[in-house]
């Protein structure tokens, strides 16, 4: 039982480390220029991680949750007991449930140590300048629509803000292989793809300045509180 409910924290704890630094990678683009990450690279793009997560974040989970596997076999095992008398006739069996203290300490040493690291990871700040997209393919979306002139923008190093202007003045937000510029919070933005605007009110204090935004579509996925990213 102690194995099983290690295995399932690890996927936990796997699932939540791959979402926020899938958000930091995703928000990373509006500060640096930088490739996508693909299975198949082509062009200046990059190979996806192998083991899913950035090694340096991959390895350290891996060799704790191995460690805590191997710490909780040796906290509680079987144990039994044969009695003989001086004829070496088997006398009694006594069976139980045995524990070690050392091995029980060390294992809850490494489960407060995955604890306080994810709580560590958890506690830094995003960039600003960009929307917390997630995986949610209807923010990603309404990012990737190159302005004209863009072509196999997909292949180039990217970055994420404003891209271009239209006749009437609109200001275009998304990733663009050529210039692009900070967004200005209190700015409407398109998204040519949605045919929605984006928009960014006032910055939110969240440690240090960040640019809330959102589309309109989001805003009513988020009111009817059970429409899908699909």
């Amino acid at each position: 039982m102690p194995q099983m409910l290690l295995s399932v924290n690890y996927f936990l704890y796997n699932s939540l480390y791959t979402g926020m630094l899938l958000t930091a990678e995703t928000n990373s683009y509006a500060v640096h220029r930088k490739a996508l990450r693909v299975s198949n690279p082509q062009g200046a793009q990059r190979s996806t991680y192998y083991l899913q997560l950035p090694y340096r974040y991959a390895i350290p989970l891996m060799i704790i949750f191995g460690a805590l596997h191997w710490a909780f076999s040796q906290s509680v095992f079987f144990v039994q007991i044969n009695v003989f008398d001086v004829n070496e006739q088997l006398l009694s069996t006594v069976q139980a449930c045995g524990w070690s203290a050392p091995a029980l300490a060390t294992a809850i040493f490494l489960g407060y140590l995955a604890s306080l690291a994810l709580w560590a990871i958890g506690t830094r700040k995003y960039h600003a300048g960009m929307p917390i997209m997630g995986s949610c393919s209807l923010a990603i979306s309404a990012a990737c629509h190159a302005p004209p002139g863009d072509e196999n923008a997909a292949l180039k190093k990217l970055m994420y803000g404003a891209i271009w202007q239209s006749a009437d003045g609109t200001e275009y937000a998304g990733f663009s292989s050529q210039d692009v510029r900070p967004l200005k919070a209190g700015t409407r933005y398109g998204c040519e793809g949605l045919h929605e605007e984006v928009f960014a009110p006032n910055p939110v204090e969240t440690g240090q300045a960040s640019i809330s935004l959102y589309t309109r579509a989001e805003l009513r996925m988020f009111s009817d509180n059970q429409r899908q990213c699909a």
